[in-house]
């Protein structure tokens, strides 16, 4: 994926010095890749899903982080993932999936 930047001098993740939005994200490391232990062909979906449960979990217990405003974001298989723990009643405010 190749993302643009807007207009401004924004960096990569799209920062501006002036620009506030009081958006947290949080982003980790599938089983066995980069810093996780682990075998990523040894999870499966429902493993990569207890996965993002988890790590909803850890996000939504941040005293910083309002959890009834908590998305979840996915695309290609994590679109999947969070599409069922959603179904699973996971408690989050809404879904951005993209394939």
């Amino acid at each position: 994926m190749l993302l643009a930047s807007g207009s401004g001098p924004i960096d990569r993740d799209s920062n501006h010095r002036r620009a506030r939005f009081d958006v947290a994200s949080l982003r980790y490391d599938k089983r066995g890749v980069g810093g996780s232990p682990g075998d990523w062909r040894a999870a499966g979906l429902h493993d990569n899903v207890d996965d993002l449960g988890a790590a909803l979990d850890a996000l939504r217990a941040r005293p910083e982080v309002d959890p009834a405003r908590v998305l979840l974001a996915g695309h290609s298989e994590g679109a999947i993932l969070a599409a069922a723990l959603a179904a699973r009643g996971a408690p989050v405010a809404g879904l951005v999936c993209s394939p």
